[in-house]
């Protein structure tokens, strides 16, 4: 499940509804109507994080890595930033007029992009490089787990589990390190 998001400027809570709608939906906080739902086939994967405000839109992280950005007024699709990974409940980030997102993508890249165009910020994606890497292993699954990225005096800041696993006959032994 993923947790709302409460815009409070506008009273309303924003809500990623996961299979089978595949769909993002607006609602008044005083009454629970609905405001808005997405159109139909404009959420291409299952919503797979809480949605973020970026000025006048918001951004929603979907499996296989889309961060899409939806008008907060009327709920139509904007730009959209294709990754790679499941997104593991990784919300996106926003600060001033950017948009973070960290995907859990194989390379562990955390991806920079306007928040009002969606194009990607110079320098970005930035891969994180594997701190403890183990002789020998191979990644356990599609890639690490991530976290949503945070920012604190104009860093940001993301925590990567990397999971590996080295063959043992008919078993494996599976490592797990996290770093910051």
């Amino acid at each position: 499940r993923v947790a709302p998001l409460v815009v409070l400027s506008g009273l309303a809570v924003v809500v990623g509804a996961g299979f089978p709608s595949q769909d993002v939906w607006r609602f008044d906080v005083a009454t629970g109507e609905p405001l808005w739902q997405t159109p139909k086939g404009a959420i291409p994967a299952l919503v797979y994080s809480t949605a973020a405000v970026a000025g006048s839109r918001i951004v929603i992280g979907m499996n296989g890595g889309r961060f899409q950005s939806f008008d907060l007024a009327t709920g139509l699709p904007s730009w959209k930033l294709d990754a790679s990974g499941p997104v593991y409940l990784s919300s996106p980030l926003v600060v001033g007029g950017s948009v973070y997102a960290f995907p859990g993508d194989p390379g562990v890249n955390v991806y920079g992009a306007d928040a009002a165009t969606g194009a990607p910020l110079a320098g970005f994606p930035v891969a994180i490089p594997d701190l403890a890497p183990v002789a020998g292993t191979t990644p356990f699954d599609q890639g690490p787990a991530v976290s949503s990225p945070m920012a604190v005096g104009g860093v940001i800041i993301v925590q990567v589990r990397r999971q590996d696993m080295m063959p043992a006959g008919r078993t494996y032994t599976v490592f797990m390190r996290e770093s910051v």
